[in-house]
């Protein structure tokens, strides 16, 4: 971590300013780093604001990865950098969040799931990874630079698309990225992975709203993920099209654990018998593990948020829906997971079940 009278060493994503640069920490508060301004020939280094920095730590030997807010001349001449990205755990644990259809409620779960940890201290990431209906950023009200598309397509960090949403969670926008992902070329994908393995320098928990259904790049990033939560509703419909989605999930890979959420119930009575419904069924024809992870009342106060564009768990913390989230996020962070094979890093397991 950057304390104030660090030496650092800066290399910035600027046309202009392409060399290395030494530089100081002089003041820190609690969103961001104050810099001197380093000097080349008498003249001072002013990057443009916006201007991502890949930063060392001479004391620390630590890197990291920031964005340059402002600068400033005078009257005190310095440099405005957003804190770096700081991981609190050992490790970064990616949770897949998936359904059998839409209108489950899977994506504002997603959000809320995520504004939870990271209120808990926890940097979390929130990847948009829905292929046809990317809309993580306009329900959290944020404003897209770039999305995936534009780190496969383009000369774009991960970190470079990464907005702060509310409740300090770090939102990566999708847009259609994801849509073609299985045919692109090798080149573009070798690309998407490594920017999943620079995310697991910074992540604590990395929370991807996957597309509803049992499309391949969805059943792929499930697999790859180190926890799978399967989400439905109490409608038959809704039943059903989860039962499919854990059945392809068997067929690619018993050996997951599933978890599964019942959202816009009644009562606690009525998650645990439809969850024990779907167990039930599973046992019989299944190889899969499905554990009961928790449930969602029917809130109004949920829909209430989404018009608002805000998460429920800031808005109305209060309220049942958010109760119910806060102990799904107790249970994350408190119950430990299985290490995946041969210790293998997510961007790696993902880089395998799309060659297969």
């Amino acid at each position: 971590m950057i304390q104030q009278g660090d030496t650092l060493i800066f290399k910035a994503k600027n046309a202009v300013f392409k060399d290395v640069y030494k530089t100081r920490a002089v003041s820190i508060d609690d969103d961001f780093i104050f810099l001197e301004v380093p000097f080349v020939n008498g003249q001072p280094v002013l990057p443009s604001e916006g201007t991502m920095f890949y930063i060392f730590n001479q004391r620390t030997r630590e890197e990291h990865i920031s964005e340059l807010v402002e600068k400033q001349i005078s009257p005190e001449m310095y440099l405005k950098i957003k804190k770096p990205f700081y991981r609190k755990g050992n490790k970064t644990k990616f949770i897949s969040v998936a359904s059998g259809k839409g209108g489950v409620g899977k994506t504002s779960f997603s959000i809320n799931l995520a504004v939870a940890l990271s209120q808990k201290g926890y940097n979390t990431f929130l990847l948009d990874a829905d292929m046809g209906m990317a809309n993580v950023d306009i329900l959290m009200n944020l404003r897209s630079r770039y999305t995936i598309k534009d780190i496969i397509d383009n000369d774009i960090s991960i970190l470079e698309a990464v907005i702060e949403g509310p409740g300090g969670v770090n939102v990566i926008p999708g847009g259609s990225g994801f849509k073609d992902l299985a045919n692109i070329d090798i080149w573009k994908f070798n690309k998407l992975i490594n920017s999943f393995s620079e995310l697991e320098k910074f992540a604590d928990f990395v929370i991807i709203d996957t597309g509803a259904g049992i499309a391949n790049n969805v059943i792929n990033f499930l697999l790859a993920s180190n926890e799978v939560l399967v989400i439905t509703t109490p409608e038959p419909h809704s039943i059903t099209d989860a039962y499919a989605l854990i059945k392809t999930i068997d067929e690619a890979d018993p050996e997951i654990m599933i978890k599964l959420i019942i959202n816009k119930v009644e009562s606690p009575e009525e998650a645990n018998f439809i969850s024990s419904k779907i167990i039930n069924v599973a046992r019989q024809n299944l190889k899969i593990k499905i554990l009961k992870y928790g449930f969602i009342m029917e809130d109004l106060a949920v829909s209430r948020a989404i018009k608002k564009r805000r998460p429920f768990m800031i808005t109305e913390i209060d309220c049942d829906a958010s109760k119910c989230v806060e102990n799904i996020s107790n249970l994350i962070i408190n119950k430990p997971y299985t290490e995946p094979p041969a210790k293998k890093s997510f961007s790696e397991r993902l880089m395998e079940v799309f060659n297969r």
